[in-house]
C-alpha cells in the first residue's frame, strides 16, 4: 500500500481475528512509523515473537527492543527482498518461494537466484 493511501478492510478484519493467534510476526520493509500498519507489530501477542526485517532499526523507535531479554524479537538488518530470501533459504522454504517467481519483480528474482 502506498503512503496515503487507505488499507483494505480486509486488513482490519485479519489484524482482529488472526493477529492474536500468531505464533511469529515478520515485519519488513516499514518504518514502523505510519498507522495502521505498524499496528501489526505493535499488537502482536507477547508470546509471538516479532523479526523486524529492515535496514535501520525501525524497531526502536515504536519501542521495540531487540536486544532486550523480555521478548524473542529479532531485528534482520539488510534490505527487505535480501533478508526474506535468506530468512526462505534458512528455513527450507525455498521452494515455497519460488512458487510465486513468476509473480517476483526482476531484481526479486535475481535475489532469489543467488541463494538457491
Amino acid at each position: 500500500v502506498l503512503f496515503g493511501a487507505s488499507l483494505p478492510q480486509s486488513f482490519f478484519e485479519v489484524l482482529e481475528n488472526d493477529l492474536p493467534a500468531a505464533d511469529l510476526v515478520i515485519v519488513a520493509g516499514t518504518s514502523l512509523v505510519v498507522s495502521p500498519a505498524n499496528l501489526i507489530a505493535l499488537a502482536a501477542p507477547e508470546s509471538a515473537p516479532r523479526i523486524i526485517c529492515d535496514r535501520n532499526d525501525v524497531g526502536c523507535g515504536v519501542g521495540i527492543d531487540c536486544s532486550s531479554p523480555a521478548r524473542e524479537d529479532v531485528w534482520l538488518q539488510g534490505d527487505a527482498d535480501d533478508v526474506a530470501a535468506d530468512l526462505a533459504a534458512a528455513c527450507g522454504w525455498l521452494d515455497d518461494l519460488a512458487a510465486f517467481e513468476d509473480a517476483l519483480p526482476e531484481a526479486s528474482r535475481a535475489i532469489l537466484d543467488r541463494v538457491r
